[in-house]
């Protein structure tokens, strides 16, 4: 199971908005004292989704059950050492903002689980509110052998009943943060073509980001990827924008330290942006 998921990353989308755009940043992460009863452990996948949240994500074979729920708890509980650990992963969120959520991942799920997670079920330590999700994935392989899965989710973000200052809402849509800058440069350039990415820079200059660019060509952010295995730039097909001159990728990189900047550009060109 957990070659496929290398394979297929987005199967590990959990929802449209906050905990999506799913990338694996390492496989068997060791932690001490995040086992059983506080023994070491090994987190089976370490991701992260929409440069947000750091996913601690434990892999089952079988059926899921409140026993496995527990041991993922036991990593959940070494929550600050493990954010620690990837001091990297969008800087721009700041230490004290990053989030983790726990993910449990089998063929089934017990009815006893999948009722304590489909009602909002969370991980408390301390101050802590810890999400958990799981999901539920058969896979089938066809006569000409090719292989199909489906999947399902088991989770219910509390946090988007609630006045979630992560999420933003442009033209009637909401956004996470990295989505609603994607969606502020797709609607800039929408509106000022034929649009050149100098043009685009000059708009949104490299403070607005802080450690990148607003955008980069294609063919550079694929690079990028393909050199450190960590994807800074919306990269999937129906978030690439073309621009005069070629295709553009607009930068994932965006946190508490850095989207208000965006915000306070799309404010005056005059986009209605609310939390």
């Amino acid at each position: 199971m957990q070659a496929y998921l290398i394979e297929n990353e987005g199967i590990l989308n959990l929802d449209h908005e906050i905990f999506c755009d799913a990338e694996i940043i390492e496989i068997e992460s060791h932690i001490d004292g995040g086992g059983a009863n506080d023994n070491n452990g090994r987190i089976d996948i370490v991701a992260i989704y929409s440069q947000e949240y750091i996913a601690v994500i434990e892999l089952k074979n079988s059926e899921l059950n409140n026993e496995h729920l527990k041991q993922l708890e036991g990593y959940l509980a070494r929550g600050t050492d493990i954010l620690n650990r990837y001091p990297t992963v969008n800087s721009n969120e700041g230490t004290a903002n990053k989030k983790l959520i726990g993910v449990l991942v089998g063929t089934s799920i017990t009815e006893d689980l999948r009722s304590k997670l489909q009602k909002g079920y969370t991980y408390q330590k301390n101050n802590s509110t810890i999400p958990v999700a799981a999901l539920t994935i058969q896979r089938f392989r066809s006569e000409n052998g090719n292989v199909y899965a489906t999947t399902n989710t088991h989770f219910k973000n509390q946090q988007a009943n609630a006045n979630d200052t992560t999420q933003y809402s442009l033209d009637g849509t909401r956004y996470g943060k990295g989505k609603l800058a994607l969606a502020i440069i797709k609607k800039y350039v929408e509106n000022n073509s034929p649009m050149t990415l100098e043009g685009l820079r000059q708009q949104f200059p490299r403070t607005t980001v802080g450690s990148y660019d607003i955008a980069a060509p294609t063919a550079e952010a694929t690079e990028i990827y393909n050199n450190t295995r960590r994807k800074k730039h919306f990269l999937n097909q129906d978030q690439i924008i073309q621009l005069q001159g070629g295709p553009v990728a607009v930068c994932n990189q965006w946190g508490i330290g850095n989207i208000g900047r965006i915000i306070e550009i799309a404010r005056k060109l005059g986009y209605v942006i609310n939390p």
